[in-house]
């Protein structure tokens, strides 16, 4: 996500040199858009719920429920992330380093690699210690999130029907640090988290070592464990491994998997 918002911040600074800043804006909200709504549109009849791994019914007592944390309890404000990039001192110092070859073939090799994004920041400060001084702005860009209010109401009803609440993201812990603060209530909801770590070499979602640790850090009980994510990729791993998988797409729906689950 964060190589794509940082690609996404050049063609914006052109508008804003050959348009002003207001019609920058207006068209590149359109873009937005029209990518949303093209995302939606592909969303239909995808893969949700999995409840071939349903071993007994499911109570607060025998069942966790897991959740994923971008595009799930939140989603990327836009306007925010070019409201900060706007107003930064550094933006333009910061799009000349973004036209350095060796610099863009690092970006991409990390995508393909599929790094988490603060392996991005990591990698690339170490090896550019130029990047160093952007290390706080990148971050806010990159936490530059709403929560999805319909959702964190789910997860309230869940708490009171004392379930025990897990995250499971590829949020690093610099970023995680940093929306923890900015979202102290929301956090404060779960019983644990589980992240993404230079101690563990950044291993994330698919990969299902990273399922591995969750399991073994947090279910020492042996509990079933519904996991909800986004991407379907990451919900298929995590029913490899026995666990309940439901693809998210937008809390109504996550609502309705619940309620067929006998969760809700």
């Amino acid at each position: 996500m964060l190589y794509l918002i940082v690609l996404s911040l050049l063609p914006l600074l052109i508008l804003s040199f050959l348009l002003g800043y207001k019609h920058a804006l207006l068209l590149t909200s359109i873009g937005i858009i029209a990518y949303y709504t093209n995302k939606a549109y592909n969303k239909k009849n995808q893969q949700t719920a999995n409840s071939d791994y349903i071993s007994q019914p499911i109570t607060p007592q025998n069942t966790i429920i897991t959740f994923d944390l971008h595009g799930v309890l939140f989603q990327t404000n836009y306007p925010k992330i070019f409201k900060i990039f706007l107003r930064s001192p550094h933006k333009y110092r910061i799009m000349l380093h973004m036209l350095n070859p060796k610099l863009l073939f690092d970006i991409l090799r990390l995508r393909l690699k599929e790094a988490v994004a603060e392996e991005y920041v990591v990698y690339l400060i170490n090896k550019y210690p130029y990047l160093m001084r952007y290390k706080s702005l990148i971050i806010k860009i990159g936490n530059a999130q709403k929560p999805i209010t319909e959702t964190i109401d789910i997860i309230k009803q869940l708490k009171s029907q004392g379930y025990t609440l897990h995250i499971l993201s590829n949020i690093g812990e610099y970023f995680f640090a940093d929306l923890k603060r900015d979202f102290p209530d929301i956090f404060a909801l779960f019983d644990d988290i589980k992240i993404t770590t230079a101690a563990e070499n950044y291993i994330g979602k698919p990969y299902p070592q990273i399922f591995k640790y969750y399991l073994k850090e947090y279910n020492g009980n042996n509990k079933q464990i519904i996991f909800i994510d986004d991407k379907q990729k990451n919900v298929t791993a995590a029913t490899s491994l026995g666990m309940i998988g439901i693809r998210y797409t937008s809390p109504q729906q996550l609502y309705s998997e619940l309620t067929t689950l006998h969760v809700l």
